[in-house]
């Protein structure tokens, strides 16, 4: 691995869009199951191929079960650790980089789907996917019943997104 500093990591994040290889960093927030900020970078850093449940935004667009419990699983894997990388791929629309974390030799965005915190982020026929581990993953915890799975229904983020937060139907 190359370590960089992390104003290498952003700067080859603006100009390449990629990172070819995984750097050293320090997560200092994680703002919910798959957004997280990382030091000296002036983003926000979004988990490649996963979906956490939505946290709330409001009184309109309540949260998803399980939405804390997946920041908690995000926080205590990477929050303030040693020994994290980084490897980013490409920016989402809101211009964050997405990025595959790296801990102990283990794809913490694979874990935290495995750990049934999160989907494997399979809108739009697998476009979202930079690690395939996480589809398989996700079955895994689908059929271990963990997290997401342990409560029917589970709802993807990107249908909650649109049946909750947009038409208003809500189901808990």
């Amino acid at each position: 691995m190359t370590k960089r500093s992390t104003l290498g990591v952003l700067l080859g994040c603006m100009a390449l869009g990629a990172l070819a290889d995984p750097v050293d960093v320090l997560v200092t927030q994680v703002l919910d199951g798959d957004t997280v900020v990382v030091e000296g970078m002036p983003t926000r850093v979004r988990l490649a191929s996963v979906d956490a449940p939505e946290s709330s935004k409001g009184p309109s667009k309540p949260g998803q079960p399980f939405s804390s419990t997946a920041q908690k699983w995000l926080d205590s894997a990477v929050r303030g650790r040693s020994g994290v990388t980084m490897q980013c791929f490409d920016e989402d629309r809101w211009g964050r980089p997405v990025c595959e974390f790296w801990r102990a030799g283990l794809s913490v965005n694979t874990e935290l789907v495995r750990a049934g915190m999160a989907w494997a982020y399979t809108q739009n026929r697998g476009r979202y996917i930079r690690n395939p581990a996480v589809v398989q993953a996700q079955q895994d915890a689908k059929s271990r019943a963990v997290g997401i799975w342990s409560q029917p229904p589970a709802i993807p983020p990107w249908d909650w997104r649109k049946s909750c937060w947009e038409d208003g139907v809500c189901a808990f």
